[in-house]
């Protein structure tokens, strides 16, 4: 009942009540464009992380991270080296702080980086980042 809880409350947080999915882009590329997006969407990524932590410890481990990857096709290996780029103290887990930064930068990032990989590796004409 918990976790379902997160998963409710992230949902409502990113998209609000009954907006519709061309809706939702329209906001969102509003929303990039404000000069605080990065730190608000770092705010909100942290009711993900709510959702992936599933032991409640405060950090998302190796298994956690992969049970929530793998359901939307990412492959062991895939989610491995995604976590491997959001883990950027190498101390095996990944903190709220690690987690926010990434998946905001995932957004974010007008350049290509790392963080393209926050839902496994990016690959673009071939290339893998």
């Amino acid at each position: 009942p918990e976790l379902k809880q997160h998963w409710v409350n992230a949902h409502k947080a990113y998209y609000g009540k009954n907006v519709t999915k061309e809706a939702w882009v329209k906001n969102f590329g509003e929303f990039a464009e404000r000069d605080d997006a990065f730190d608000t969407i770092r705010e909100l990524n942290k009711l993900l992380m709510l959702c992936v932590d599933t032991n409640s410890d405060g950090v998302v481990s190796w298994k956690e991270f992969y049970a929530g990857l793998s359901p939307i096709g990412v492959s062991e290996e895939g989610a491995k080296f995604a976590f491997e780029c959001c883990d950027t103290d190498g101390n095996g887990v990944i903190d709220l702080d690690e987690w926010s930064t990434a998946s905001a930068h995932y957004y974010f990032d007008k350049e290509m980086s790392k963080h393209a990989n926050f839902f496994g590796p990016y690959v673009s004409s071939g290339h893998k980042v």
